[in-house]
């Protein structure tokens, strides 16, 4: 590949992942009051570490800070605030200093709530607007950008 079509790549890249996010929030997206998040008086920040601590367990402050490109005391007060409404806990493992952050049972209650509720209104939305056809049609183009997108993380290219 040439550096022209490669730059070509790149701009058709952004454009389709701006359009996506666009067409997402706008359509798909409940007015704010609606979801639990809000119910739950989460931020996207909150509501983002949550999941993460959801899928991948628990996770020391410094992991979540880089996990949202935040600096290690912003990641403390973060914890602090989902530790607060009871969502999280802190603890440490024996011997060592670092402190670990893991969803509590209400935590992942709340989580698995928001998640089927998402998933609720995502299906609402595409089947009031897109028929089967186009739905699979969609569900292959986001299939087949993940796969390629798999590819190109592996560190031999």
């Amino acid at each position: 590949m040439d550096r022209d079509t490669a730059k070509k790549l790149i701009e058709i890249r952004n454009s389709f992942i701006m359009k996506h996010n666009r067409v997402v929030l706008e359509i798909f997206a409940p007015p704010k009051e609606k979801t639990l998040s809000y119910r739950y008086g989460l931020t996207n920040q909150q509501d983002n570490t949550v999941a993460f601590l959801y899928y991948g367990g628990a996770k020391q402050i410094s992991e979540i800070a880089v996990y949202q490109k935040i600096d290690i005391s912003n990641a403390t007060k973060l914890a602090n605030v989902l530790v607060a409404k009871g969502l999280c806990e802190k603890h440490k493992e024996k011997g060592k200093r670092a402190v670990f952050l893991s969803l509590t049972e209400e935590g992942k209650t709340v989580y698995e709530e928001i998640a089927n509720i998402n998933i609720d209104i995502l299906m609402y939305h595409y089947n009031k607007r897109f028929s089967l056809d186009e739905q699979e049609k969609y569900y292959q183009l986001l299939e087949s950008l993940n796969e390629l997108s798999a590819r190109l993380l592996v560190k031999d290219i």
